[in-house]
């Protein structure tokens, strides 16, 4: 990774772009450039009043020569302005074994504060803002496109009920096809509810609820120690001197080895798509039916998220669960 800053001077710039191409590393090695350039790619990223500006030349030729990307924005589209000048002289560049690597980037143009220009914010990882407005997306058309199952339910059963009135009072026949393609309607907004609940409630809580005393144990005692390891655990009490048994070196070293993609997805794929969502709200299912698109960034974030220092351990403590059984399973 590269930082840059551009001089404001042509002839120095021309200097900035013969050294950042020779610090390009050869072969597939990803390369990204960061900063300052103080030049624009393109006349729409200078404006000035009512008209617009021209590209600087060496810059575009550098960035072709080098086989560079623009990785884009979001925010603002110019990163400095004076007066009536605005321009975007910030840029991330990034060569092809970068864009390869890092598929889930953001580059942000953030507010000004102590400089006049705006700092840029480079997130390599945004799977969980993108999944956040996934959610907003899906309530919105909850309401608006598809109406609460709720209020569909409560309608269609107002409207059968109006048809098959009339049809029963006056004789009117051609009534009939509209009364069952009313009923079809519930019957799909019925099965609809129905899978809410079961998300809702989790199949294996309405198959075995409290009666199955085994199971309701369990659950108290994952409830307890969820409740005992959270982010601010709550005092721990007088707990036995010895009383917890230590893992053998065997099983420490064990757990110790790389987790591959593969066994990641095994585990993903043995939970039971509709089982308690995780802290993104998301049931297992989502990511099993779309796993060609977020597979590789659930892996990454699984090797980087769990059991690290100041990160909360349940994100991936479940999952982590999952892959060892798997790699046990298959060891025996």
């Amino acid at each position: 990774m590269a930082y840059v800053y551009g001089s404001p001077n042509r002839q120095k710039r021309q200097l900035l772009w013969n050294k950042l191409r020779n610090s390009i590393p050869l072969g597939q090695s990803p390369w990204i450039a960061i900063g300052d350039f103080n030049a624009i790619l393109s006349s729409s990223e200078k404006y000035e009043g009512l008209s617009r500006g021209r590209r600087c030349p060496y810059f575009g030729n550098f960035v072709a020569s080098a086989e560079l990307h623009d990785l884009g924005f979001r925010g603002p589209p110019f990163t400095w302005h004076k007066g009536v000048l605005f321009e975007r002289l910030d840029h991330a560049m990034g060569n092809e074994a970068w864009l390869c690597n890092f598929l889930n980037y953001m580059v942000t143009h953030l507010p000004k504060i102590k400089s006049d220009h705006r700092p840029l914010f480079l997130d390599f990882s945004n799977i969980a803002e993108s999944l956040g407005k996934f959610t907003h997306d899906l309530k919105y058309w909850n309401k608006h496109v598809y109406c609460y199952i709720t209020t569909r339910k409560r309608d269609l059963i107002k409207r059968i009920a109006n048809i098959q009135r009339k049809r029963d009072f006056f004789g009117f026949l051609y009534l009939n096809q509209v009364d069952l393609s009313l009923r079809q309607e519930l019957e799909n907004v019925l099965h609809h509810e129905e899978l809410l609940w079961k998300q809702k409630a989790m199949c294996d809580w309405l198959k075995l609820g409290d009666r199955n005393k085994k199971f309701f144990h369990t659950r108290e005692a994952n409830e307890f120690f969820q409740r005992l390891y959270r982010e601010i655990p709550a005092p721990l009490g007088n707990l036995p001197p010895s009383g917890f048994p230590q893992l053998h070196p065997v099983d420490v070293s064990f757990l110790g080895r790389p987790v591959s993609n593969i066994k990641i997805k095994e585990a993903m794929f043995d939970m039971a798509p509709l089982k308690a969502p995780g802290s993104d709200g998301f049931h297992a299912i989502f990511f099993q039916k779309h796993w060609d698109t977020l597979g590789e960034v659930v892996c990454d974030l699984v090797r980087k998220a769990g059991f690290i220092a100041e990160r909360n351990i349940n994100e991936n403590f479940i999952l982590a669960q999952e892959v060892i059984h798997k790699m046990r399973s298959q060891k025996k």
